[in-house]
This record gives structure tokens, C-alpha cells and sequence, in this order.
């Protein structure tokens, strides 16, 4: 069996689910390539970091 190589980029993210005293959640406004969008807060990890540790680095309470 053989397996080829391709030029797939894989990225890993953490997004946290932050809800306030009326339960509401906590959205974040994005531009990305000139789209908006509304995503959870959150982002990407850096090397060798866990999934714990980068979820209170993204953190917009940290």
C-alpha cells in the first residue's frame, strides 16, 4: 500500500462556550477577508500547547 503526500494544512482550534447571568452567549464579531461573521471567542493553538491552556490564553476574561 502507498500513500502520497498532499499539501493539506491542518489547523487546530479551541472555542469556549461563555454564558453571562441572563444565560446569554457570548459571540464574537469577526472580519475575515472582508466577511463578516459571528463566531464563539476562541482561536488557534500554538505548538505543543494543550487544548486547556490555549482556551484561557484566548480567553477574553484572561
Amino acid at each position: 500500500m502507498s500513500m502520497e503526500r498532499s499539501n493539506v494544512t491542518f489547523a487546530l482550534r479551541v472555542a469556549a462556550i461563555i454564558r453571562d447571568e441572563r444565560d446569554r452567549i457570548l459571540v464574537v464579531r469577526e472580519h475575515i477577508i472582508g466577511i463578516e461573521q459571528w463566531t464563539l471567542p476562541g482561536g488557534a493553538l500554538l505548538l505543543g500547547e494543550s487544548l486547556v491552556l490555549a482556551l484561557e490564553r484566548q480567553s477574553p476574561y484572561n
